[in-house]
């Protein structure tokens, strides 16, 4: 359930924050670039929690500042849900990139090691220590061993009865590997629930978030792994480690009250969630403008490498962000996704891919690929003077295609 007492500070990456923003949330050096006029700039997309005080950095284009601040608590929230759902769904995804490796993302968990815990509990439960008492009883599985070598044997009406009968009786006792396991789920539930699509583990909801072990994360770590040698099961262990990783992640962090999500190379994903949409809606160019459909896509974009198109430097390599090849239709289809706060000059980029791929089919066409919070429409920004053509070029044209990126967005998740 959202915290009604939140309240969210909004800025936009790529755009002037404020010192005391900066100060507030103990930003880094990382977070912010400077301009020209020596103005601090936003350079991550995500949050920064400090206990209710939230400090969200939406995508360029995304919405305006004035726009967000307008916003009831809740449709703010849906907002950031959606922005960190689609850093999420990125990082997951190992073709794109990884928790375990990736330095776009500075967050103060290992989501890894909490999804493997997850898993852990999702298919075990909770860790416990398991101890078998016998006892004498008739209900449960019988002590057989105990029974033959204890109980009385006597002979009535030519059988043999023994008693009294043993039963064992197992017992799940707590330790530090259970209380740490339920710490890891709810806590970072309760920190990013809100804000992100975590599994809701509604039974662990008594154990509550433990306030000593976040403040002596660094000792629960120490602990844990003093346990390493007293476990023996592979899938015990494999949990233990990812409890260790955990909690040493969460001692890493500078400012215990700070918890941050920050990505810092948007663009990546920003990349991704377009291919991804062209390949679902894309058609076709007719008449200077980009067709969707919503009844889905044949097209395939991907991102190709040009080599050896450079004698001199043979190692040289080009990458078109969105190539496709109808081979059909003799057409071919050239973009590149440009994550931009303001684009106004030639892409030079896009002109050197046109002449080093223009054999491969008779019509290309050419797109830089840009968000926008507006509704998706198609510019000419480049259409070359056939004066400045060989012959045997019709037209060298580039389209500026802006894309709604809210449609973009959430298409990816």
């Amino acid at each position: 359930m959202t915290d009604k007492g939140l309240k969210i500070t909004v800025v936009k990456d790529g755009q002037p924050i404020p010192q005391n923003i900066v100060k507030k949330f103990n930003l880094q050096i990382r977070d912010y670039a400077t301009n020209l006029q020596y103005d601090l700039i936003c350079d991550f997309v995500g949050i920064v929690r400090r206990e209710n005080e939230i400090l969200f950095a939406m995508p360029k284009h995304y919405m305006s500042i004035e726009s967000f601040n307008k916003l009831s608590l809740e449709k703010k929230i849906n907002h950031i849900k959606l922005i960190l759902n689609v850093v999420f769904t990125y990082e997951k995804n190992l073709t794109y990139d990884s928790f375990e490796n990736d330095k776009d993302l500075k967050t103060d968990f290992s989501f890894e090691a909490y999804f493997k815990i997850y898993d852990y509990f999702k298919k075990y439960g909770l860790f416990y220590d398991k101890k078998e008492n016998i006892e004498k009883g008739y209900k449960g599985h019988l002590s057989w061993h105990k029974i033959l070598s204890s109980s009385k044997k006597i002979i009535s009406h030519n059988n043999l009865i023994l008693f009294p009968f043993y039963v064992n009786k197992r017992e799940n006792s707590t330790n530090l590997i259970t209380k740490a396991m339920a710490f890891a789920i709810n806590y970072t539930y309760y920190v990013l629930g809100d804000f992100v699509d975590l599994p809701n583990a509604v039974q662990l909801a008594s154990w509550g978030v433990d306030k000593d072990m976040e403040n002596n994360s660094s000792s629960v770590a120490f602990q844990l792994e003093n346990l390493q040698n007293k476990i023996f099961k592979d899938a015990d262990k494999e949990l233990l480690n990812e409890l260790i990783i955990f909690f040493r992640g969460l001692s890493s962090s500078k400012n215990n009250a700070t918890k941050d999500f920050k990505h810092y190379h948007f663009n990546d994903v920003w990349e991704k969630a377009v291919e991804l949409y062209l390949n679902d809606y894309f058609l076709c160019i007719h008449d200077d403008n980009f067709i969707f459909d919503s009844k889905g896509s044949n097209k395939h974009f991907k991102k190709i490498a040009l080599k050896n198109y450079n004698v001199v430097k043979p190692h040289d390599i080009l990458q078109p962000d969105h190539y496709y090849l109808d081979e059909s239709e003799d057409k071919q289809y050239i973009f590149d996704s440009k994550y931009y706060t303001n684009l106004h000059e030639f892409d030079h980029k896009q002109f050197v891919y046109h002449i080093l791929l223009m054999n491969r089919a008779a019509i290309t066409y050419d797109a830089l690929i840009v968000p926008t919070s507006g509704k998706t429409r198609t510019q000419v920004f480049v259409n070359i003077n056939a004066s400045y053509l060989p012959k045997e070029f019709n037209h060298i044209k580039i389209y500026l295609e802006h894309i709604n990126m809210t449609a973009v967005l959430k298409n990816f998740i």
